[in-house]
């Protein structure tokens, strides 16, 4: 059996009897062994024994075998991103929980291109409490006719960043941003960016 390109298919699983089992009375019931993809059965003991899994393991001529390893949550302080700011100052956004980082921001309907462009852009860039930047750029929605743009609509993005540093010596990152004057920005800034 082969499909459309040429590979031969996969075989559905098979049963076979074992040489004894064809000797046995007709009346008695016969083990069988199942060869499938994933565990495999054998005989009346039901499972492949360890050595009998390591000796196969050892018989694959030096193929690697790779196993699954299942992907962790991200944790708050992992960094989701970084970039640098207008001043080539490294920026980055951490995981975050719900009062900062990513997770916070998506309630402000923030996209990651706002955040970066505003700290890469800033019409305003200043330094609060020592260790805290903050920016501020305006997202412009204009209306061109004719090779002549009009400002349409504009809207102040807020950026707030935490310089503090952390244990492992890296910056914490954007605590916040959101544009001023509402809870949520508005689709078109984030079409804008």
């Amino acid at each position: 059996m082969t499909t459309l390109a040429g590979a031969p298919a996969l075989a559905a699983p098979t049963a076979q009897k074992s040489e004894a089992n064809q000797d046995a009375s007709k009346g008695a019931l016969e083990p069988t062994t199942m060869v499938a993809f994933g565990e495999q059965t054998v005989g009346q003991s039901g499972s492949v024994a360890q050595a009998d899994l390591k000796k196969a393991v050892a018989a694959q001529d030096g193929a690697s075998i790779q196993f699954a390893v299942p992907a962790r949550a991200a944790l708050s302080y992992d960094v989701y991103s970084s970039w640098k700011d207008n001043k080539a100052k490294t920026t980055a956004i951490r995981w975050g929980t719900a009062t900062w980082g990513w997770r916070h921001v998506q309630k402000h309907n923030v996209s990651l291109k706002m955040i970066q462009k505003t700290t890469k852009y800033p019409k305003d860039r200043y330094s609060e409490s020592g260790n805290r930047l903050i920016y501020r750029t305006p997202a412009n929605k204009y209306k061109c006719w004719l090779g002549i743009c009009k400002t349409e609509k504009t809207m102040m993005v807020f950026v707030l960043v935490n310089n503090s540093r952390l244990a492992e010596g890296k910056h914490r990152g954007v605590i916040t941003s959101y544009c001023e004057g509402l809870k949520v920005c508005p689709n078109w800034v984030r079409e804008v960016a």
